[in-house]
């Protein structure tokens, strides 16, 4: 009888090691809104793991991998050594009790990493979720489940939110490599003053793509809308690229000294309602901080749209 009694408190002590050794999938979100990849969040002896590559490359980083995974992402990089469970960011060790480990192939690293890399504050909910509060510079939002990433453009004074699978390709320009073609978002600024008015920019521009394309652009389209409380000016235009159609979206967005220039291009094979549908969610993300501008930003906004449009200043 004791024997009877002893084997199935031994038991009963086995199934219960079992199961508290079993790895938590964690439930997360960014700002409150879910935040869903291909592989689990998993919490492990308490600690919250994130599988590195397709977490950062859902939030937008570019990844390399050999012996050593790095990820880079807005002047950040991350590089994780799984050999000796070594992480640095920009050259920082990140001190961590974890070990790393692989599972489904990609590499599981200590949800700190996120924390730091992207400047996150983390947040518990309850034992399988936890929020991610991003900071005033990057904030997320979320149109059509696609999450959205703010970006600032400080010298000039405005922010705007796109899909976060969109990346940098120069100071002023974003874009994403679809199937098709590239799809792009351009933003300038130009000055206004006695001389030149808002008319006068967008018949400078439009003179310009004439010059550019000659018999290869159209016009096909102009209207007025208004985003975010901004009254836009919205040119849409056809583009002969090399035989192939290209779709353009020009809005001109006048303030009380300047004028926001914000092009979108997308090829024509993709879907004209969706495209329209992304730019007006990020058009309605478009946000002017008027409090940023001084008057040598302004001569300086002066300059570059002269040099634009080949004008000489007074």
């Amino acid at each position: 009888m004791i024997k009877k009694i002893l084997l199935v408190i031994i038991i009963s002590i086995l199934i219960l090691s079992i199961s508290f050794s079993e790895d938590t999938i964690m439930n997360v979100s960014i700002n409150d809104l879910s935040f869903d990849i291909d592989l689990p969040v998993l919490k492990v002896d308490n600690h919250v793991m994130v599988p590195m590559k397709a977490t950062f490359r859902k939030l937008g980083a570019k990844i390399y991998e050999e012996d050593v995974i790095t990820s880079y992402y807005l002047n950040t990089f991350v590089k994780a050594s799984p050999s000796i469970h070594e992480i640095t960011i920009n050259g920082n060790i990140l001190h961590h009790h974890t070990e790393l480990f692989y599972q489904n192939d990609d590499l599981y690293v200590p949800i700190e990493v996120l924390v730091k890399a992207f400047d996150f504050t983390l947040s518990t909910k309850d034992d399988q979720s936890i929020n991610l509060e991003a900071n005033s510079t990057i904030q997320y939002t979320n149109y059509d489940d696609i999450h959205y990433q703010e970006i600032s453009f400080e010298k000039e004074g405005i922010r705007l939110s796109l899909p976060i699978f969109w990346r940098k390709l120069n100071e002023y320009i974003y874009g994403y490599d679809s199937s098709y073609g590239q799809i792009t978002v351009d933003l300038s600024t130009r000055a206004l003053n006695d001389n030149i008015n808002l008319e006068y920019i967008i018949n400078v521009y439009s003179e310009h793509l004439l010059m550019a394309y000659e018999d290869k652009v159209t016009f096909t389209r102009e209207e007025q809308n208004i985003y975010n409380y901004l009254t836009s000016n919205v040119l849409y235009i056809d583009l002969d690229v090399n035989g192939r159609l290209v779709k353009q979206i020009v809005h001109f967005i006048p303030t009380e000294k300047d004028v926001h220039v914000i092009e979108f291009k997308y090829p024509s094979e993709l879907s004209e309602s969706y495209m329209h549908e992304t730019f007006n969610n990020i058009m309605d993300s478009f946000y002017i901080d008027s409090s940023s501008f001084d008057s040598d930003k302004e001569h300086y906004i002066e300059f570059i749209a002269a040099r634009n449009y080949k004008m000489t200043l007074s």
